[in-house]
């Protein structure tokens, strides 16, 4: 009966279908009743010509989305640019002030932090494991010797076999992998550097300087829970980091003014006023708070000593 179904349906259709079913994966809390009415609205509105029914036990094999801050992530397909044009991709993303965790299909888990993007295809896991990164992601990978997962960046890809480690991948001054538990290789331009746990690899960007040190991985990993510890941060990058988080623009008072280093904690679950209010009172920054005609929030960024 699946077969003629399948045949009942244009390629278009098919396509559709195949789209539903990784978006409805989200609900699979609900009773199959109440499954099955809610993918009937959907359908109708995406335009398909029959009632089809839905396949539910199926939906597994995609990939699972839960936003755990502020509303929902994004969850998108778009065509692959590589040598297959008729390859379909997933794209998730967790935009500015959101953060989404996600199941793939072979039990690999991924925290994306705010203004990131994960991408895999349709035929992940019967290939190959491997995903795209833009922006930050916590990895805790699903051990399988015989298929490495690889995560591609746009400055070298992460190859493991089953640990836990965080990217960064935004487009910032530089890439950075921390490996948590397990190994991990950096692969770029041919070369390979291997990991251990406790090190912290990055990519300057600028000057392609690569660099591998000791680190305490807390630092680089603790914004799962809503927790950035920054240590020696400039401005700037406070700056970015906010922008992402509580989904403000932030502006600066001088140029000069980007390159003040602090310390201290951003904390998501506060309301930014009270954050920026903490730094002040350490005497490492200064700021003002405003909304524009479009009612976005403004912050500006001061120098502390500059009154």
């Amino acid at each position: 009966m699946n077969n003629n179904r399948d045949k009942a349906l244009s390629e278009e259709e098919k396509i559709k279908l195949k789209q539903l079913s990784a978006l409805m994966a989200i609900n699979q809390g609900l009773h199959s009743d109440a499954k099955q009415m809610a993918y009937n609205e959907i359908s109708r509105k995406v335009g398909f010509k029959t009632p089809v029914l839905f396949p539910w036990k199926q939906l597994l094999q995609y990939a699972a989305v839960v936003a755990i801050t502020f509303g929902i992530s994004w969850f998108v397909f778009t065509r692959s640019s590589s040598e297959t044009p008729n390859e379909q991709w997933v794209k998730i993303t967790a935009p500015f002030g959101q953060m989404a965790e996600v199941a793939l299909p072979d039990g690999t888990l991924v925290k994306l932090n705010s203004d990131s993007e994960l991408s895999y295809p349709l035929n992940f896991d019967k290939s190959a494991r491997q995903v795209k990164l833009l922006g930050e992601g916590y990895f805790s990978v699903s051990t399988n010797p015989e298929k490495p997962f690889i995560v591609t960046t746009s400055a070298y890809d992460v190859k493991v076999t089953g640990t836990e480690f965080n990217v960064s991948a935004y487009k910032d001054e530089f890439v950075r992998t921390v490996l948590v538990e397990g190994k991990v290789s950096i692969l770029r331009e041919g070369e390979e550097h291997k990991m251990l746990p406790g090190e912290m690899f990055t990519y300057y960007r600028k000057t392609g300087q690569l660099h591998k040190k000791k680190t305490d991985t807390g630092l680089y990993t603790d914004w799962q829970d809503g927790v950035l510890q920054l240590r020696g941060a400039t401005l700037d990058q406070l700056a970015a980091h906010m922008k992402r988080w509580y989904n403000v623009d932030v502006k600066f008072d001088s140029e000069a003014s980007r390159k003040i280093r602090i310390n201290g904690t951003l904390l998501q679950n506060k309301p930014i006023d009270q954050v920026l209010t903490l730094f002040k009172l350490t005497g490492q920054l200064d700021y003002e708070i405003h909304n524009n005609n479009k009612q976005r929030t403004i912050i500006t960024l001061k120098d502390a000593e500059m009154k």
